[in-house]
């Protein structure tokens, strides 16, 4: 965060240059240019923060698509959302001084939108557990009990009838 406002804000060196106003296309278009460290430093902080919010919405996706507790028939489900915005947002650092800050911002905001979907699903999550929570208690629950006793007694007392029964069913009696 430091070293970001220190290079966007020029308080690092008194050079003007394209650092803080242009993306890696700038970089990969002319690498060897003596002023572009001050370019690279402005944005690596944004792009180790893309590339860990991708790191991070894998393994969302991945909890989505296999251990949610809504179970969903492809891969391509909800939990997708902050995969795409995280890609768009590291795609946003890749134009050059004329599109950067519109793309840069853009996919901020994409990503900051497709995280507030994702709450929702995670709330929605959330809920279905605290359900099977409290089923799972109800089932453990001293009434519940007493009625798989009572209906295993009365099971034990017709067995017992059972096997006092005539050997034949049609033996009359």
């Amino acid at each position: 965060l430091m070293l970001s406002f220190g290079f966007n804000f020029d308080v690092v060196s008194d050079r003007r240059d394209l650092a803080g106003r242009t993306g890696w296309s700038t970089i990969v278009k002319n690498p060897w240019e003596n002023s572009f460290d001050h370019i690279v430093y402005s944005l690596l902080p944004m792009g180790m923060t893309s590339l860990s919010c991708l790191y991070f919405s894998l393994l969302l996706w991945r909890y989505g698509s296999e251990f949610s507790m809504i179970v969903y028939p492809s891969t391509i489900n909800p939990w997708i959302y902050t995969l795409l915005g995280s890609i768009i947002m590291l795609v946003g650092q890749f134009p050059g001084p004329q599109w950067f800050p519109l793309a840069s911002n853009a996919g901020i905001l994409v990503y900051l939108w497709t995280m507030l979907r994702l709450l929702h699903e995670v709330r929605n999550d959330m809920l279905q557990a605290g359900d099977l929570g409290e089923f799972l208690h109800a089932i453990g629950s001293d009434q519940v009990s007493n009625v798989m006793e009572e209906s295993e007694r009365a099971s034990t007392t017709n067995n017992k009838e059972d096997t006092e029964a005539p050997s034949t069913p049609y033996q009359i009696t």
